[in-house]
């Protein structure tokens, strides 16, 4: 049963989410495969919660993600373990506080020893994808174990890269990653994977969406959306690590405009996921797959005089939405 009672609920792994819900129709007789659902993890990177609609933001960014929380389970109050994409992510696979899986740093890898989500699936019959559009989960840091495709969806790297290179990009505070448009990139793989699968079989496919993180350069018809059309300042979203580092202070139009470029981000990440659901509902697959929307942290706006992420644990930085949908399993509630 979902827990019913209120208060934080902290967001480590999951990995218990996971392997409940597939376990929840049994075990094929005689064999270890379960007869669970689909699993369709979706982490957007940089998402902050507050501003969704089901979260209560006054702008309109988040249609799908909306409807998936109504027909679903959202969570109230999730909790990432740090505030920047590495650690997170290695906690959202392996169920462990950063201190335990120990990817604390770029110059380090996520131990063979420590069992991923994807692997404990995939031994329990699941087919495992993973598409990713941000350099930190890069095979050079260990995240793929257990993945029976892992794929690339940047254009400024591909999986065969070098890992001192990986790591250089990642480092690098204006990196080509910052202005890479990854979405569409992600469903056109996405689906030809799906394509080629074994729809006999549940599958795990973990989607890590990249565009909402800085820069903050969305497609103009959706920078129209919420951009003021006279604003005639300094700042049009690139090269936002500079801000980040300098810490300035900005006037509020300036301050107000790079909020709209990030909320035009996420509007179009949402379309993005739409697009994924909308694969998935062409397959047949909308009711047999769980669906979960989550991120590894937020961003920050100056609330604590800082800007974007990996600089505090304030709310702002490390409150992370968490939505899950299985028509098949549970009524929609609020926990």
């Amino acid at each position: 049963e979902w827990p019913s009672a209120a208060g934080p609920r902290i967001v480590s792994s999951l990995l218990v989410l996971g392997l409940a819900l597939s376990s929840a129709c049994g075990s094929r007789a005689g064999s270890t495969e379960l007869d669970g659902p689909n699993l369709l993890l979706v982490s957007i990177d940089s998402l902050r919660p507050d501003h969704l609609g089901c979260y209560g933001y006054r702008r309109d960014t988040s249609p799908v993600i909306d409807r998936l929380a109504r027909s679903g389970a959202r969570f109230e109050t999730a909790i990432s373990t740090t505030s920047w994409t590495l650690p997170a992510h290695a906690a959202l696979f392996t169920g462990m506080y950063d201190s335990a899986h120990g990817l604390v740093d770029n110059g380090l890898s996520l131990g063979d020893r420590h069992r991923t989500l994807a692997e404990v699936l995939r031994e329990h019959g699941y087919q495992t994808a993973g598409f990713y559009g941000g350099p930190y989960l890069h095979p050079t840091f260990g995240l793929s174990q257990g993945f029976d495709h892992y794929q690339s969806c940047m254009t400024t790297m591909a999986d065969d890269t070098g890992g001192e290179e990986v790591r250089q990009q990642s480092r690098a505070p204006i990196g080509a990653s910052h202005r890479d448009v990854t979405g569409p990139r992600t469903v056109a793989e996405f689906g030809r994977w799906l394509d080629g699968a074994d729809l006999q079989r549940p599958f795990f496919a973990f989607v890590h969406l990249w565009d909402v993180h800085y820069d903050y350069i969305p497609p103009p018809e959706f920078a129209a959306l919420f951009a003021d059309p006279a604003y005639r300042g300094a700042y049009d979203g690139r090269n936002f690590a500079d801000l980040a580092r300098a810490r300035t202070p900005l006037a509020q139009a300036d301050r107000e405009h790079m909020v709209a470029l990030y909320d035009a981000e996420i509007r179009f990440t949402d379309e993005i996921l739409g697009k994924l659901l909308e694969r998935l509902e062409g397959a047949g697959l909308g009711a047999s797959t769980a669906v979960i929307v989550t991120a590894d942290h937020g961003e920050e706006f100056f609330e604590h005089q800082g800007w974007g992420h990996q600089s505090s644990l304030f709310e702002e930085q490390i409150r992370v939405p968490l939505i899950v949908r299985w028509p098949a399993a549970f009524a929609p509630r609020v926990v």
